[in-house]
């Protein structure tokens, strides 16, 4: 059961590492650049002028952030087997 906790956890702490968003728009003095942040400013633009905006961009770097956290669930998965206990 522990396992499986520890998996689980491991999963959403990677969701969340690629979705650190908020942060990094308050503080803006900060050079953090996240892949959340690059999608967002990819997809809205960082200006007001349309030519900033770049819709296939932004699809393909929130695709790629997905398939990273599918491979790490499924090496997750491979690594951390759980054991089958019927409750």
């Amino acid at each position: 059961m522990t396992k499986g906790v520890l998996r689980t956890a491991i999963v959403l702490w990677t969701t969340r590492t690629m979705g650190f968003f908020a942060l990094s728009q308050v503080f803006s003095g900060v050079n953090t650049y996240t892949p959340m942040l690059f999608t967002y400013q990819t997809l809205f633009g960082t200006e007001v002028a349309s030519e900033s905006v770049n819709a296939g961009m932004a699809a393909a770097a929130a695709v790629l952030m997905t398939v990273i956290v599918v491979i790490v669930s499924m090496i997750l998965n491979h690594a951390i087997k759980d054991d089958n206990y019927e409750i």
